[in-house]
């Protein structure tokens, strides 16, 4: 069964996402999971800010995990290195190595979909990776393997889509930072596409929805913080509730 979350902003899925979770997600040992989710967020930019906004309300919520789930998000989605809890995304989609003709080079996929929308907006090419089949074989632990594996940019209607597929994703910790990123990169896309391209209706387009795949999506029903520590699932259950209940503050 696939579940469908349509949302006028992001503080808007971030509240239906979670309580879908808990009315729908198939309960485990460690996890209140859902299969086959696609949350789609309309934009606006009065949304996106309130979003941003709520960050440090977010952090202050959930505590110790959001702070160190927001600190792992910076780095991946920013320039640095792969690590081995991570590999850099920023750096399989801005210089990821392939080898072509017996050659290793260096793509820069998102100047590649940004070349490519402004030339032929409507093209179905804007795509790019951050997962690669080798991760599976390099991985030291499980989670090294990224969550989102690739995204699809679509300008239809004089507004720019971004579709990303996620593995999967705990709703808890970095469904906010991964939106927070993924917007971003949104906004640069059709903003960098604007200065180069000499099509009028990509010139006056604007930011559509944000759509996210999820293979799989969860509440932790417990958390490993460092040493071993665990944070238990009565704890877990007030702070989800403490932060549906931020979250419902802020629905119109």
């Amino acid at each position: 069964m696939a579940h469908l979350i349509i949302s006028e902003n992001e503080l808007e899925a971030y509240y239906k996402l979670i309580l879908k979770i808990r009315e729908c997600g198939v309960k485990s040992s460690r996890y209140l999971e859902l299969l086959n989710c696609l949350v789609s967020i309309n934009h606006s930019e009065d949304g996106f800010n309130d979003f941003i906004q709520f960050k440090n309300e977010f952090i202050n919520t959930v505590g110790n995990t959001a702070k160190l789930s927001f600190k792992r998000a910076d780095r991946v989605y920013q320039p640095g290195i792969d690590l081995m809890t991570k590999p850099n995304y920023f750096n399989r989609m801005n210089s990821i190595e392939e080898l072509f003709k017996d050659e290793i080079i260096k793509i820069d996929q998102i100047s590649n979909v940004i070349f490519e929308l402004a030339d032929k907006p409507k093209h179905s090419l804007l795509t790019f990776t951050i997962f690669r089949p080798s991760d599976l074989i390099a991985k030291k632990r499980p989670g090294f393997v990224p969550c989102p594996i690739a995204g699809d940019f679509k300008f239809r209607n004089n507004e720019l889509q971004l579709n990303m597929f996620f593995r999967t994703n705990d709703a808890l910790n970095f469904f906010y930072p991964d939106v927070y990123y993924l917007r971003q990169l949104q906004h640069y896309v059709l903003d960098q596409a604007k200065k180069i391209t000499r099509h009028k209706k990509l010139q006056n387009g604007s930011i559509g929805s944000l759509n996210l795949h999820f293979s799989r999506i969860f509440l932790p029903l417990r958390m490993e913080m460092r040493k071993r520590e665990y944070i238990n699932g009565t704890e877990i259950e007030s702070i989800i509730s403490a932060l549906i209940d931020k979250l419902q503050l802020k629905q119109n």
